[in-house]
């Protein structure tokens, strides 16, 4: 028995797959782009008060500083210990400070200095506690979220490609300044405290009735991290939540995986390539 293939066919079917897989990313974050260099959050804020006299300056920013960014405090310079955190030193109780981030020779010329005010109080950081997770639920899209919370996500994960689904952490209120998130392949995610923490997920991967585990962390204003709690969910007894793209893909089951990120002109040279071979298979025959 010869089985037979029409190459234009399976051509144009592979094409069709990739361009229909391509086009979910649409209904995820557009761009995977990073913006210009612009700081998202900082503890302490700008015009912060009452700040506690060993707190450090913690900064979530669009791009590494990567020796591109000198930071001053009140013109004295200061170091990070890590990205995005500045040790201050002891700060003196009920005094005006300035924190600056000035560009080095290294970075671009149109880029301008960030300038954080903030005044002390009296007392040193409140230790943060573990966070409490009352429970979790699975949802096919990112909640509602201010600007802030919006940037720190696009900041952290590209969503360029799904379909995919959030979970979402409900945690009692603490004296943290942020929240960590790791997931079971180390990946972490940081939220300001002023949003509501959550991890991305696959619905793909939640399909399977697979229990997760996650590590979640408060952050208080020294940088320190508190001991992690661990919360599992998931499992056969949680269902998915429906696809937040809704497309008829049964036939692509082979290429979904790899084609959901892979780049839409694939589909185009594809087919070209049938629309070629299609032409010379006419050409032939009209020789013949």
């Amino acid at each position: 028995m010869v089985l037979r293939v029409n190459s234009k066919r399976l051509l144009l079917h592979l094409a069709a797959c990739f361009a229909l897989a391509a086009s979910t990313s649409s209904s995820a974050h557009a761009s995977c782009v990073l913006p210009p260099f612009d700081v998202i959050w900082s503890s302490p804020a700008d015009g912060d008060t009452n700040v506690p006299l060993d707190a450090s300056m913690l900064l979530l920013t669009t791009q590494k500083t990567d020796g591109k960014w000198a930071a001053t405090l009140d013109g004295r310079s200061v170091e990070p210990s890590v990205e995005g955190q500045y040790a201050l030193g002891t700060l003196e109780p009920d005094t005006d400070y300035t924190f600056r981030l000035a560009p080095t020779e290294r970075a671009s010329p149109a880029l301008f200095p960030v300038e954080i005010k903030f005044r002390t109080g009296s007392a040193l950081t409140a230790v943060a506690e573990a966070p409490s997770v009352s429970y979790s639920r699975l949802e096919p899209a990112a909640p509602d979220m201010s600007e802030q919370c919006q940037a720190a996500l696009n900041n952290q994960v590209c969503l360029d490609g799904g379909p995919w689904g959030v979970r979402r952490f409900d945690l009692a209120d603490s004296s943290a300044v942020a929240h960590e998130i790791t997931t079971r392949n180390t990946v972490k995610l940081f939220w300001p405290a002023g949003c509501e923490p959550f991890t991305i997920e696959y619905p793909l991967a939640a399909d399977s009735g697979e229990e997760r585990c996650y590590e979640l962390r408060s952050i208080d204003a020294r940088g320190e991290r508190s001991e992690p709690t661990r919360f599992c969910a998931g499992g056969a007894a949680e269902a998915a939540p429906e696809r937040a793209v809704k497309a008829d893909k049964s036939s692509c089951s082979v290429l979904q995986l790899s084609a959901a990120r892979g780049p839409a002109w694939l589909g185009l040279l594809l087919v070209a390539v049938a629309w070629f071979a299609s032409r010379r298979r006419r050409s032939g025959m009209h020789r013949a």
